[in-house]
């Protein structure tokens, strides 16, 4: 049987799930809304590094158009900032980027030890792979990809 007791303590916990559910729609719009993709801050990001091997090791480093320079690899599952480079040694890579025609080079000759230079943006995402196999067919690519190994070494 219900008394008054029940129905004002029914009446009290309607109110307040009445009243928390702006709150509880605030949390989870925020919550999604955080999860921004990167490219909003980062137009472009410029990746490159080396995968394969006996360890099958993948070392990625990840240049962002702001300059962030970071280390990831794979079987450590771990990433760290590296540093911050110069706005313009950053725009300098960007331009030597498209100069040398690498968002639209089409290349895919990956090896037991493959090296590999990534260019992502909203509109574009190109990934050339490449073997280490002594020739050097493309010298110009090779020579970039030691320029963007020197920013990771360098102070």
């Amino acid at each position: 049987m219900l008394t008054n007791e029940h129905i004002k303590n029914y009446k009290h916990m309607k109110l307040i799930c009445i009243k928390s559910l702006p709150l509880i729609f605030l949390v989870f719009l925020f919550s999604c809304s955080a999860q921004k993709e990167i490219y909003v801050d980062n137009p472009k990001i410029l990746s490159f590094g080396s995968e394969g091997g006996f360890t099958n090791q993948r070392t990625e480093y990840r240049l962002q158009s702001d300059g962030k320079l970071w280390k990831l690899r794979s079987l450590e599952k771990d990433s760290s900032l590296i540093k911050q480079l110069k706005k313009t040694n950053t725009k300098s890579v960007f331009e030597e980027t498209f100069k040398l025609g690498l968002d639209t080079l089409k290349l895919n000759s990956p090896g037991n030890m493959s090296y590999f230079i990534q260019i992502k943006s909203k509109t574009m995402d190109n990934k050339i792979v490449w073997a280490n196999d002594g020739s050097q067919s493309n010298s110009a690519l090779y020579e970039f990809y030691k320029s963007l190994i020197n920013y990771t070494t360098t102070k």
